[in-house]
């Protein structure tokens, strides 16, 4: 009502009475308040106009209104309104008067219109409109409008034309990548404006709209060029197989029936972890990779900041910052202040050419008039790729927002791709508002002039938090909206235009938005199920820890349920209700059968990497059997490769494991994970790979992005300890540069216990005399007592202080946590020795022998402590000792007698830690 309202004064209102009102007490009250009406009827008096376009005019201006009252849609008129609110540039708001109207009575003609229903008659509705004064057309102008900036695509000379080139001919899909606000979908719209393409619609892969989105699209855009295969297998509740899936998805895209179809794919970076790999590989990522590799006809484009290996037959457009001369266009196109070349060239080393930086730039400079701007290093980009100061650029403007705009912002930023302005006008995003954003350099537009598009940067997402931009009553309000666009695209209410493919996206939206609303009811059940919000609500809530009576597990369970009842077979459904299994004490047990029976029925990697990790720690044969038969499927994935190497590794099994870990690094030459793995299996294998390990580590050392983890740390030091051991002359040295590398990562990660104990060791062998500090540095891990180097550091310390009363029993702990550790039974001797036992100390050096490899620095040493034993025993006496060993094999502790199984592990840790 405030809308009329403000539209009355500002003389852009149109009442249009239906029949019967002229001369009623309706009329009455509308000529009491002195309000432009128009009749839709034959009839007309002194303060009801006759039906005609001049009549209408008013309601032609800005935002302007038409309000039906009590309209008979049989009346004279009808269909020349509709025709001249269908002609106008921009449509004026249709509002509707009645107790009650029947939407299926309208001509056809008029059931697309949007209309809001004021539920009154005539007369109650003009007497609640206030007597009204009529602002003067001075005061109107009086403060005139922001002007908005004339955007223009600028630049990309090279990169339009090679965009051009390759959407021009078949191939694989094209990835247009580059750090944030670059300008991907500028340049794509570029390209796409000057070409008549079929568009469908825009995706942007997020936790609300995937894998269901992007193959319900396609489907469809495969049935409106006649073929159904898809869209048929999809629907229903028997699904068809992921391996059925990925074959029709194949075969419809290579159609030439396509070829006019152009889809605009972004956010693909969202699924990859900071190795630039997928950190999950379930549904989604199968379906990625099959288009990735297919080549046809259809515009496919993806826009994204990184893409994983599996990308690499994608067929790319990279885009960096603009050159110089670019830029003095774009900061003329802002209207900045002209710049001379010395400044010019300041402006490039400020900016680096990116668009953000620039659009900042000159919004400041035309504030100032001047770029004095440039003086503030703070501003400034470290280089293209900036992400930081990317972010803190447009957190900087966002907060010179007032609340209005914000909300206005945050409300674009909830829509999944570019919006049309008559769409955010529904939304009370006018023009005027849409300028100020723009002015403001907040909001983005595409550059088509003819179908001009309005969107909130990604970044927009990182400087609001995400309650703030997904608030319950926006997205149940744009839910509505985008469900109304779904109807009047259904065939069923529109049956002069039908189309089926907006229809489906936005019920995709739809839904998506009332499940994130939390408006479960709402949802509408469609024969082609979409589930991706329940999936990603479902997900986050089964890794939650529950919170006092909040069982989050058991919320994620009932959603599950209920995805299955939509989706009865959906594949990413079936993999949360077997891993939820896991979490059920009665249900763990049959966990083996579980994931079994789910993965017959939709086989995919993410079943595979789950279950093995599930197992890895009770079950290793079992896990071992799982991922090698996921190799079968899916020998294509590293990651697979890799946890196998890993599990092999921890058996003890280190040349399997190494072979295993060369075929990762074949399939992603470029993970430090993998590198620093091989690494350590190398290290294992005795002096002769030390090279190689060295190499293998150093590699890793310089992929890794940062700081190197500190499992990778400890793998450099435990190398440096071995090598010490062989190469005595330098033995100081190196101990050094390990226990300098040590403190420098303690420095910055003060409470990791791995690099405490590992330090304390290093001291140790550097026959350190600050024993204050060694047993600091232990006595963390001695608290938790899961530590068995800790146990061994400690019993050493107790030796050197010459306190043998718990030398054993750490010994004992050490024991029970890693058997295989030959360590242990060297510290043993050692103590046996000074305790006056040299035949128990012999037996203890043997079976130190016997658990380290023959090539190993560790086994040279240890030979070495036997020799000296046999040594001196044999001086003390004439007997032959060296017999002795002879049944020395098992454990020499007089408490633990079980003999060491080294053939297979299945707990603790490998010998080398």
């Amino acid at each position: 009502m405030q809308r009329i309202q403000t539209a009355i004064a500002q003389k852009r209102c149109v009442f249009v009475l239906g029949s019967g009102l002229i001369g009623s007490n309706a009329e009455t009250e509308l000529a009491q308040k002195g309000l432009h009406a128009v009749s839709l009827t034959a009839d007309s008096s002194d303060s009801v106009l006759g039906f005609s376009a001049e009549a209408l005019a008013p309601a032609a201006e800005n935002q302007g209104i038409i309000v039906l009252v009590e309209p008979d849609f049989g009346e004279a008129h009808i269909e020349e309104l509709v025709t001249f609110i269908t002609n106008q540039p921009q449509r004026p708001q249709l509002f509707i008067v009645a107790k009650f109207y029947n939407r299926f009575s309208m001509p056809t003609s008029m059931i697309s219109l949007k209309m809001t229903h004021l539920k009154q008659n005539a007369r109650s509705f003009f007497k609640s409109i206030p007597k009204i004064e009529i602002q003067a057309a001075k005061n109107l102008r009086a403060k005139p409008a922001k002007k908005s900036i004339a955007f223009e695509f600028i630049g990309r000379t090279e990169a339009v034309a090679s965009l051009t080139d390759l959407l021009s001919s078949s191939g694989t899909p094209v990835a247009i990548k580059g750090i944030e606000g670059i300008g991907k979908r500028s340049l794509a719209e570029e390209v796409i404006g000057k070409n008549e393409w079929t568009r469908v619609p825009d995706l942007h892969i997020n936790s609300l709209l995937n894998v269901d989105a992007l193959l319900g699209r396609l489907a469809q855009t495969f049935a409106d060029v006649g073929n159904d295969a898809l869209l048929k297998g999809l629907s229903g509740k028997k699904r068809i197989s992921i391996a059925e899936t990925l074959k029709l998805v194949s075969e419809g895209l290579q159609s030439d029936a396509v070829a006019n179809h152009c889809f605009v794919i972004s956010g693909v970076q969202s699924r990859l972890n900071n190795r630039r790999q997928f950190h999950s590989h379930g549904l989604m990522e199968m379906v990625l990779e099959t288009i990735w590799k297919t080549e046809t006809p259809m515009k496919l484009i993806f826009l994204s900041t990184q893409l994983p290996s599996s990308a690499k037959s994608l067929r790319s457009i990279s885009l960096n910052g603009f050159s110089a001369e670019t830029v003095a266009q774009y900061l003329s196109m802002w209207e900045a202040p002209e710049a001379s070349e010395e400044e010019l060239t300041k402006i490039m080393a400020h900016t680096k050419g990116h668009p953000i930086a620039l659009r900042f730039l000159a919004i400041n400079s035309k504030s100032t008039g001047d770029y004095s701007a440039l003086s503030n290093e703070k501003q400034a980009m470290n280089s293209t790729k900036d992400y930081k100061q990317l972010r803190r650029l447009i957190q900087n403007r966002t907060n010179k927002l007032n609340k209005e705009e914000a909300a206005a912002l945050k409300t674009i930023a909830v829509f999944n791709a570019p919006i049309q302005s008559a769409h955010l006008t529904e939304l009370g995003i006018n023009r005027k508002m849409r300028t100020a954003l723009l002015n403001a350099g907040v909001l983005e537009q595409t550059p088509s002039q003819s179908n001009r598009r309005y969107y909130a940067h990604e970044l927009i997402h990182t400087v609001y938090r995400t309650e703030e931009i997904f608030n319950y009553d926006t997205l149940e309000e744009l839910a509505e909206k985008q469900m109304e666009r779904s109807k009047d695209s259904s065939a069923k209410f529109n049956k002069t235009n039908p189309n089926a493919l907006l229809e489906l996206a936005y019920l995709q939206e739809a839904n998506a938005l009332f499940w994130a609303a939390r408006k479960r009811k709402r949802i509408w059940k469609t024969p082609l199920a979409c589930v991706d919000a329940i999936v990603s609500t479902a997900t986050d809530l089964g890794n939650r820890k529950s919170k006092g009576k909040t069982d989050f597990g058991h919320i994620a369970d009932l959603q599950i349920k209920d995805g299955l009842q939509m989706a009865p077979n959906h594949p990413e459904l079936l993999f949360l209700e077997a891993k939820r299994a896991l979490s059920d004490k009665d249900k763990r047990k049959k966990a083996d059968k579980i994931f079994s029976e789910r993965r017959s029925r939709a086989m995919m990697p993410k079943f595979i990497l789950e279950e093995s990790k599930a197992l890895s720690h009770r079950k290793p044969e079992a896990a071992l059997k799982v991922l090698q038969e996921g190799l079968e499927h899916f020998g294509e994935i590293e990651e697979l490769w890799f946890k196998l190497a890993n599990l092999l590794n921890s058996q003890g099994h280190a040349q399997a494991a190494l072979q295993t870990v060369d075929k990762a690094i074949d399939l992603h030459p470029t993970s430090p994970t993998y590198h620093s793995l091989r690494g350590d299996l190398l290290s294992k294998m005795g002096g002769a790979h030390f090279d190689a390990a060295s190499e293998a580590l150093a590699k890793a050392s310089e992929l890794y992005s940062g700081n190197a983890p500190s499992v990778h740390v400890l793998r450099e030091i435990d190398i440096l300890r071995k090598r010490s051991m062989i190469d005595v002359d330098n033995k100081t040295t190196l101990l050094t540069t390990a226990k300098e590398s040590l403190e420098v990562i303690l420095s910055r990660e003060s409470d990791n216990v791995a690099i405490q104990v590992a330090l304390a060791g290093i001291l140790l062998d550097l026959d350190s005399e600050d024993y204050d500090q060694i047993e600091t540095l232990l006595s963390a891990s001695l608290k938790k007592r899961d530590n068995s180097d800790a146990h061994i550091a400690k019993a050493r310390l107790l030796i050197r202080q010459n306190n043998l009363i718990d030398v054993e029993s750490n010994l004992d702990r050490a024991y029970k946590l890693s058997r295989n550790n030959s360590a242990i039974n060297t510290v043993r001797g050692e103590y046996y020795l000074i305790t006056g036992n040299p035949v128990l100390g012999l037996k203890a050096f043997q079976s130190a022998l016997d658990a380290s490899a023959k090539d190993s620095p560790e086994y040279a040493q240890i030979k070495r402590y036997v020799e000296q034993v046999t040594a001196i025993l044999a001086a003390q006496a004439n007997i032959n000792y060296a017999e002795v060993g002879e049944d020395s094999i098992g454990v020499v502790s007089e408490t633990v007698t079980e003999r060491p199984n080294i053939m297979l592990r299945k707990k603790g840790k490998p010998a080398s830690e």
